[in-house]
C-alpha cells in the first residue's frame, strides 16, 4: 500500500507490515539521506519502459556501505554496489512481487 506522497522516510508499507523506501533512477546511483529506512527497494527505468529490480532487502544491508554525504545532505548508492549486495539477502526477507 502506498503512502501519502508527505510521509517522511518511507513511500509505503507491505502487506506483512513493513516499512518499505523506493528509489527509482535511470542512470547509475540512487540519492538517499541518512535516515534509515525499514526496507530498501530499488529500482531502475530501462529506456524500454521495462523496471529492474537492483535491490529488494532491508536497507541496513544497504547502509553499512552508504557513501559519504553531499553537500545537499544526501548520500549516494551505487547501482552495480546495490546488486551485490542483494545477492546476500535470503530470499524470505525480500518483498515479493505482486505480479511479474
Amino acid at each position: 500500500m502506498l503512502l501519502p506522497n508527505y510521509a517522511p522516510l518511507h513511500d509505503a508499507k507491505a502487506p506483512d507490515g513493513r516499512q518499505v523506501q523506493v528509489k527509482t533512477t535511470q542512470g547509475d546511483s540512487v540519492s538517499t539521506y541518512e535516515e534509515q529506512p525499514e526496507h530498501l527497494l530499488v529500482l531502475k527505468l530501462l529506456r524500454s519502459g521495462m523496471v529492474e529490480e537492483w535491490f529488494n532487502g532491508p536497507a541496513s544491508i544497504a547502509w553499512a556501505v552508504l557513501g559519504k554525504k553531499a553537500k545537499n545532505g544526501q548520500c549516494r548508492l551505487g547501482l552495480k554496489r546495490l546488486r551485490g549486495l542483494m545477492a546476500r539477502v535470503p530470499r524470505e526477507q525480500r518483498l515479493s512481487r505482486a505480479r511479474k
